[in-house]
């Protein structure tokens, strides 16, 4: 139930966050609202997400495998294991959709994605932190 709740939730974040960023890119192309545009670009960023986490969800399961047999953990301390995960493919993901996005409705600046590339690492990580407090559990590695 806490996997649907929280795959529920990313959707939602991703959604509302990319009907935000409709003032940015949606105004000039052929989505003429920004319910539609976050319910489309905010699938978009799910699926990209679906499609980074499950590789990268069997390498964590065995790297987590051998952070409980002590192998690699003086190496890799959880807290610092979690921010360089987080920072490093959350960054590839929200990037990858803001190329996706000006592919399809070129600007001549994009100097606003920065920014809107950390708020959607921040609308990220809130979304771990959420489930993580709903659950009362804190994973070792959890990315």
């Amino acid at each position: 139930m806490i996997i649907l709740f929280y795959l529920v939730l990313k959707f939602a974040v991703y959604s509302v966050l990319c009907g935000y960023f409709y003032r940015f890119y949606g105004a000039s192309g052929p989505v003429k609202n920004a319910y539609d545009f976050g319910l489309m670009w905010g699938g978009i960023r799910f699926l990209i997400g679906l499609i980074f986490a499950v590789p990268f969800g069997l390498a964590l399961g065995y790297l987590n495998l051998l952070i409980r047999r002590e192998i690699v953990e003086s190496l890799l301390p959880f807290t610092l294991a979690y921010l360089v995960c987080f920072f490093i493919f959350r960054f590839i993901e929200w990037r990858l959709l803001f190329f996706a996005m000006h592919k399809k409705y070129p600007k001549k600046s994009i100097q606003p994605v920065f920014k809107m590339v950390a708020m959607g690492m921040v609308a990220t990580l809130f979304t771990d932190l959420v489930v993580m407090v709903t659950v009362n559990y804190i994973p070792k590695f959890f990315c």
